[in-house]
């Protein structure tokens, strides 16, 4: 019996090899040649920029409040003004009649109101003697009263034509250059009627149009400034503007210069670092719809995703310490897992 039993097993040794009965041997999986560098030697932190013009927050075109005829214009396009500076001045003689008027009728009801008030104490002394009755003396304290509601009035008046009298002299509501001159010396004008356009040189602000993609990074950036003819200029943003434009992906910021100021008009670019860590763009692969880079970990392939990474820009480190070193030549066929053979290290 047991003599059967060897001859079958090593007859079954012959038909069938050893491997057989212990099962399919995994063959070593294949690892695959790349270069690897340091992650510290890829970290940038890049500098960025944006179209940017300087605008003033005042544009005014000055003219009168009154009509009448000019007669001085004292500017001329491309002059500086000072705020207060008599810019034009017009014939004040219709104005001047009005006023003497108005002040003519207030001089009579002021000689009225004097003479109303004697008679009404006279008629209020003869009425307690009994010489007079109760009706003459109301007559006269109503009088008085009326004459006093007329010299009320008759002030207003007066104030008015003064005001009137005043806006024949038009002067620059704020410091700034005159760039336009319409008006004409002995021209007639009504108001509203242009005579000139003042611009503000100092209360200037910076408009800059920013990619959307780009807005987190201006606000996390630093050394921002308007490069204008090779001339920087530092600014702070003042505020951005929460509507996106739709055929240019942008959105307007506003920024406010620190120190010097260049004329309004002057376009250029904004500029700014970001100081957090990026790495650029070359470096990024995309696996399962998303960006990242491959790592070198124990020599296995590491895939490490980054959410807010996007095609041709630098993109944001979420950490750098103990990330490794990062796979270069050889990335682009790797998979998660892979075995690598590194056979240079890029320093």
């Amino acid at each position: 019996m047991v003599a059967t039993f060897l001859s079958c097993f090593f007859a079954l040794l012959l038909l069938f090899p050893s491997e057989s009965f212990a099962g399919e041997v995994a063959k070593p999986q294949k690892s695959v040649k790349v270069t690897v560098k340091p992650l510290k030697s890829l970290v940038t932190y890049p500098s960025d920029d944006a179209p940017a013009t300087v605008v003033s927050l005042n544009t005014t075109q000055l003219s009168p409040e009154v009509a009448g005829k000019i007669v001085d214009l004292a500017v001329e396009v491309g002059d500086v003004v000072e705020q207060g500076k008599v810019v034009a001045s017009l014939d004040p003689w219709v104005y001047q009649g009005q006023l003497q008027q108005a002040q003519g009728v207030l001089k009579e009801l002021e000689v009225a109101l004097a003479l109303a008030k004697k008679e009404r104490d006279r008629a209020t002394r003869l009425q307690k003697k009994g010489q007079s009755t109760q009706a003459v003396s109301d007559s006269k304290i109503a009088q008085v009263d009326s004459l006093l509601a007329k010299l009320v009035g008759q002030k207003s008046r007066v104030a008015e034509s003064r005001i009137r009298l005043g806006k024949t002299t038009i002067s620059a509501p704020f410091a700034g250059l005159i760039t336009e001159r319409s008006g004409q010396k002995g021209g007639w004008v009504g108001p509203g009627t242009p005579i000139a356009t003042l611009v503000d040189l100092q209360g200037v602000e910076l408009v800059a149009a920013v990619p959307s993609l780009r807005i987190e990074q201006l606000k996390q950036a630093k050394d921002l400034a308007f490069v204008h003819r090779q001339k920087k200029y530092p600014v702070t943003i003042r505020t951005i503007l929460a509507i996106e434009n739709v055929a240019t992906k942008t959105r307007e910021v506003r920024l406010l210069f620190t120190s010097k100021k260049p004329p309004p008009g002057a376009t250029g670019r904004l500029t700014w670092v970001d100081p957090r860590a990026h790495l650029p763009p070359w470096v990024l692969v995309r696996r399962d719809k998303g960006l990242g880079l491959f790592l070198s970990d124990m020599a296995t392939a590491h895939f490490l995703s980054l959410p807010n990474a996007h095609e041709g820009l630098p993109a944001l480190l979420p950490e750098i310490v103990g990330l490794g070193d990062v796979v270069i030549d050889g990335r682009e066929s790797l998979m998660q897992g892979d075995s690598l053979a590194i056979i240079s290290s890029e320093d």
